[in-house]
């Protein structure tokens, strides 16, 4: 529910890096992506596996996303300070202060756990047996979710964020179920249980068809923070706005009628011309979403980087086309606290 896939990269160098699959997609994409590689068939799985190992590229890519974590802590402070006085201290506002500490209890309170090999994500239960499930893209006969969904899972996945759908999930049926990662059993009791998955456009350096070079940590942490926002259900959620979901065909239905589309920050739908995203739910037409909390960080890092060095350049596309997926009027006056602020807060069921 909260972030699922993203969008697709398929261009060339630059382009292959901001338009890559940053950001959870849709309900239904995001457990279209759950399906298949959370193991939604695991039935009663309810403890890890005994003869699971981590694949090597997971070991890897566990080492590379903790190490960005870790390089929260060290963001210049007095760089922040001054991005924060420029624009009407919306990085506060968002972000909770100007210090690395800051934004690494921001995403920590968010992500609980990232997935660096999904194949051994298992749910306690089977989901594909669940009875509100067309909310979600599935069994919908073909119908427009079927291209949406093939469109969507031919992009490179860098990140997405499958915790609020899961949580989304257990409240639309009335269920409860945990979810085992190796040892560790989360249950999925809000939408701040924070459950990430790492796809193979999450990485040190870019795959030689999309120009082989370093990718630097802050466009990796753009990623991270993007991802984190969708676990807020902002403004919680009542059980009017569950059955609009139970009743929903497929999941543009869900998209069109849900009321509550803060709740999990989801996307919209992005138009029919713009490259590489048309028609996907890869844009976002409210503020203070996914993508505009990723262009303040990714903004704020900018300042703190060398003027026309590569890590600036790569950054800078990264802010850029993010800002691009903004289908709202006055988001300048915003990002600078001149507009609606962001509420950061997190509810449950009312």
């Amino acid at each position: 529910m909260s972030g699922i896939l993203a969008t697709s990269r398929s261009r060339s160098r630059s382009r292959s890096r901001s338009q890559s699959l940053r950001s959870s997609l849709s309900v239904g994409l995001s457990c279209v992506v759950f399906s298949v590689f959370v193991a939604c068939g695991n039935k009663n799985s309810s403890s890890p596996p005994p003869t699971a190992k981590m694949s090597a590229d997971g070991v890897a890519k566990s080492q590379l996303v903790q190490s960005d974590i870790d390089a929260f802590l060290s963001l210049p402070t007095d760089k922040l300070v001054a991005f924060d006085q420029q624009n009407g201290g919306v990085f506060t506002a968002v972000f909770g202060g100007t210090t690395g500490a800051d934004v690494s209890h921001y995403f920590k309170t968010r992500i609980q756990l990232v997935a660096t090999d999904p194949k051994n994500l298992l749910a306690s239960l089977d989901i594909n047996s669940l009875p509100y499930t067309a909310w979600m893209g599935k069994g919908d006969g073909g119908g427009g979710t079927s291209a949406l969904l093939a469109a969507t899972t031919q992009a490179r996945l860098a990140g997405l964020n499958i915790g609020t759908t899961l949580w989304f999930t257990s409240l639309i049926n009335r269920v409860s179920f945990n979810i085992i990662y190796f040892e560790q059993i989360l249950p999925v009791n809000s939408s701040r249980v924070g459950i990430m998955e790492l796809g193979p456009a999450y990485e040190a350096k870019a795959e030689p068809e999309f120009g082989g070079d370093a990718v630097p940590v802050g466009v990796r942490q753009g990623i991270l923070i993007h991802e984190a926002r969708h676990s807020d259900c902002t403004g919680g959620i009542t059980e009017a706005d569950l059955d609009v979901a139970r009743s929903a065909q497929n999941d543009r239905d869900f998209f069109q009628r849900f009321p509550k589309p803060e709740c999990g920050h989801f996307h919209s739908i992005c138009p029919a011309s713009m490259p590489g995203v048309g028609g996907l739910a890869a844009c976002d037409d409210r503020p203070w979403g996914a993508y505009m909390v990723g262009y303040l960080y990714e903004k704020a890092l900018i300042s703190t980087v060398p003027v026309f060095s590569d890590e600036w350049s790569q950054i800078t596309e990264s802010a850029e086309d993010s800002y691009s997926r903004l289908l709202f009027d006055n988001k300048d006056d915003i990002l600078q606290g001149k507009g609606v602020a962001p509420d950061m807060s997190s509810d449950g069921l009312q």
